[in-house]
């Protein structure tokens, strides 16, 4: 699994030695995503799902990642996270 998720940001970005913010609920799915992060030569900067709106807005605007996937958006029945490139998830 973290395998396919190198192939998909490397398919989704050229990005290398960036951070990718991740929003994801504390799951297996949520390890897969880190290692996968850094198996596409880039770093990750978890993000607390529970913190005020404001801080997390605050942290993506220093941290400027080229990706952010979370789990906001899941399809029912899927464990996979939605991936969005950065510009994509500002306009929500």
């Amino acid at each position: 699994m973290p395998g396919s998720i190198a192939r998909e940001i490397v398919q989704r970005t050229d990005a290398v030695n960036t951070p990718i913010a991740i929003y994801i609920h504390k799951s297996r799915e949520a390890v897969a995503a880190l290692l996968g992060i850094l198996y596409s030569g880039n770093c990750y900067a978890p993000l607390d799902i529970k913190a005020p709106i404001s801080r997390t807005q605050s942290i993506l605007e220093h941290l400027k990642p080229t990706l952010i996937p979370d789990d906001a958006q899941r399809q029912p029945g899927s464990d996979r996270a939605q991936w969005q490139l950065a510009s994509d998830a500002a306009d929500r």
